[in-house]
């Protein structure tokens, strides 16, 4: 039946419950409520024509996020990200920009949609996409930014990366259960991106040194906090993320999740943990972290590709009103197979190296290829177009899902 009607991904059961589906979020920070939403709420009355498609202001801003990474990958080509010499220094500058210029369209978009009267199922599973990707390019630039490696600071660099996907996939997960995304009083996507912005601004004027520096520590903590070695300006950046990471995910949404639903909701946590050891593992390990210092980027990719991958069908069956854990174990269990193979059993790095950028250029062609379809199947059934709103789609199918 589904193939007949031209559907895939697409369920008939998710078919009937899409069109239904309203978002319901709210965001408590204060730098939200009292600067970024009057902004984002003044650009989209004043500033942006109607004949703007929310997807293409959501997607502009993922692109400045893509060059800006681009840039950094062009300058730190080491494996490892090794600090230089000769830093350039414009390439933070930039970053810092494009990450307030992606938080600020990430923004507007949803005002644009509301404006144009363009709301949407596919609008909000498009920006959750866009989100999901974007988690490594700003991870990956805070880890150069603050002149950390994973080779002299694999644990500093595992919570960088690990941390922010683990809060996007807590929130969705709660998103799931409760039909209702709450982003907390210090949350991600408008405090951490723009602390982030901040942060990219001052390496550009005073250096990665000032992050090896221990002059926050020397200044204001030693008095009353002695430690045998000081702790470094950047230690005390990711410690405070660490501990905002922690009460969020864990001591906030997961002991509330399961406090009103039960403990059967942390199955389906499953995929994001196996992810998380994972990843830890070969990190750390005596016997595999050589093969993720030679393979860094590649290594990166594949996380980040596995990490779109669950929390973006986690949002899907959220939107479509479907069961997540059960349908998909096979699936994920399928995709985490050949790297772990690849990890475990070939000897030779370089050849190992080769294969993972075999397997993670094959894992992003699926995914581009998923994604594609999951728009195109979700514009046919909801009658849009995914970039243009001026023009009605002629493959509206919704009159076949009554």
């Amino acid at each position: 039946d589904d193939e007949d009607d031209g559907y895939y991904f697409l369920s008939s059961d998710a078919r009937r419950e899409i069109p239904n589906y309203k978002y319901d979020g709210e965001d408590q920070s204060l730098l939200y409520i009292y600067l970024l939403a009057p902004v984002a709420t003044y650009l989209v009355k004043n500033c942006t024509p109607s004949c703007i498609a929310p997807n293409t202001i959501t997607l502009t801003g993922l692109v400045f996020m893509v060059v800006s990474y681009s840039i950094l990958w062009y300058y730190y080509y080491s494996s490892s990200f090794d600090r230089l010499l000769d830093e350039p220094r414009w390439a933070f500058f930039f970053h810092g920009c494009a990450m307030l210029i992606y938080q600020t369209l990430d923004n507007m978009d949803g005002r644009q949609a509301r404006k144009t009267n363009s709301s949407s199922p596919l609008g909000l599973l498009f920006d959750h996409g866009c989100d999901a990707i974007n988690s490594l390019f700003g991870s990956v630039c805070w880890i150069i930014g603050l002149g950390l490696n994973f080779r002299d600071d694999p644990v500093h660099c595992t919570w960088i990366i690990l941390g922010p996907m683990v809060l996007f996939y807590i929130a969705t997960w709660e998103e799931y259960y409760t039909g209702k995304l709450v982003l907390p009083f210090i949350n991600g996507p408008s405090d951490g991106l723009f602390y982030g912005a901040i942060l990219s601004f001052v390496t550009c004027f005073y250096g990665t040194e000032f992050w090896m520096s221990t002059s926050l520590y020397d200044n204001y903590l030693s008095t009353w906090l002695q430690l045998s070695s000081p702790l470094r300006n950047a230690d005390l950046q990711v410690l405070a993320a660490v501990i905002g990471m922690i009460n969020e995910a864990l001591f906030d949404k997961s002991q509330r999740i399961v406090r009103q639903y039960g403990f059967k909701t942390l199955r389906t946590q499953i995929p994001i943990w196996t992810l998380v050891v994972l990843t830890t593992l070969m990190i750390q390990s005596d016997t595999t972290k050589s093969l993720w210092q030679r393979a860094t980027r590649t290594s990166l990719h594949i996380v980040s590709g596995l990490f779109v991958e669950i929390v973006s069908q986690l949002m899907l069956d959220h939107i479509s009103h479907q069961t997540f854990l059960y349908k998909n174990m096979t699936k994920l269990f399928l995709l985490f197979l050949p790297p772990a193979i690849i990890i475990t059993a070939i000897k030779d790095e370089e050849t190992a190296a080769n294969a993972l950028l075999v397997y993670c250029t094959a894992l992003w062609s699926f995914l581009i290829f998923k994604i594609t379809l999951v728009v195109q199947e979700m514009c046919r059934l909801l009658g849009i177009n995914c970039f243009d709103i001026m023009t009605p789609n002629k493959k509206n199918n919704r009159k076949k899902i009554a």
